[in-house]
């Protein structure tokens, strides 16, 4: 199964939770099919071509932190030289590795859990690839999640706030509408209902993958966690904490008043039908009819240009 969304919304808490369950095991996030579209450049359906197989390992490589063996890599080199690597061939070889390479002997009896959230825009794709694959979806209140991912992520800091409330509005038209075309595929979960009542949620999703619930394995959590936080996944340093806490009211600090309203306004209707009410919901009212009353006058302004 497969965890995507919004980068910061709770997916690595989300995946410790539920790596804590017997019959689940994870790995490190592979970024595969993310990487696949950006060094390939075309579909996840089609082989992999000869001259982009280095660029494309090195590049699997950086992003999971455990690199292929020479075994895998003389594999994959002679699958492609006979023009038989497709991309679902070589995902499995880089699933197979990591799980051996972190979780050990006994993994292949469990069901495995990759968990990268940019592989929110190819659900698609891996859908054709496993049509028995299952997705979860977490989303988080766009202010405390743009707000995180900027503070968070290396690299991030020079996204505007508008442009991550894109982001965020993007992600969720893109839940929305795999979720119309495979409803029995997809389980959207909330942050802040996962922290208000973990076990509750994990449960849930028990019985959504199928797979039994163990209310003991929970306890668990800090050692999972522990063990899924790589040393090169350094967003991942929060996991360690094994108090599980709602942590919006610490993002919504770092903010200012007009950049949360401009982060809510953007959200627009994604925010309220993921059930967020806005944050300053009197003061988001007169921020959304100011900006109206900004666009309406730039429209007046343009017209007078051209006539």
């Amino acid at each position: 199964m497969f965890i995507v969304g919004y980068p910061r919304s709770g997916s690595s808490l989300l995946q410790a939770l539920l790596a804590t369950q017997p019959g689940l095991v994870s790995l490190p996030e592979t970024h595969f099919f993310t990487t696949l579209r950006r060094v390939c450049k075309h579909g996840a359906d089609l082989n992999i071509r000869p001259d982009a197989l280095p660029e494309f390992i090195e590049a699997i490589d950086a992003a999971t932190g455990i690199s292929l063996g020479l075994e895998h890599r003389s594999m994959l080199e002679r699958g492609c030289a006979n023009d038989r690597l497709t991309a679902k061939m070589l995902f499995e070889v880089v699933v197979e590795h990591l799980l051996e390479s972190s979780a050990g002997d006994g993994c292949r009896e469990k069901r495995w859990i990759e968990k990268t959230p940019g592989h929110v825009f190819h659900m698609y794709d891996i859908a054709d690839l496993y049509p028995a694959a299952q997705f979860v979806a977490i989303v988080r209140h766009p202010v405390a999640a743009a707000v995180s991912r900027r503070d968070n992520l290396p690299g991030e800091s020079c996204f505007s706030f508008d442009e991550l409330a894109c982001r965020w509005s993007k992600t969720c038209r893109v839940i929305d509408s795999f979720a119309h075309v495979f409803p029995e595929r997809l389980l959207l979960v909330r942050y802040e209902d996962l922290v208000a009542d973990h076990e509750q949620i994990v449960k849930q999703l028990c019985e959504f993958l199928r797979v039994a619930f163990d209310s003991e394995a929970l306890t668990r959590y800090p050692r999972t966690a522990e063990a899924l936080a790589y040393p090169w996944e350094v967003w991942k340093a929060g996991i360690r904490d094994p108090r599980i806490r709602d942590a919006n009211a610490d993002k919504l600090r770092n903010i200012s008043l007009f950049d949360l309203l401009r982060v809510q306004s953007i959200a627009g209707w994604q925010m309220r039908d993921m059930g967020y009410e806005p944050t300053r919901r009197e003061l988001q009212r007169l921020y959304n009819l100011w900006r109206r009353i900004c666009r309406c006058a730039e429209k007046s302004s343009r017209k007078c240009t051209l006539y």
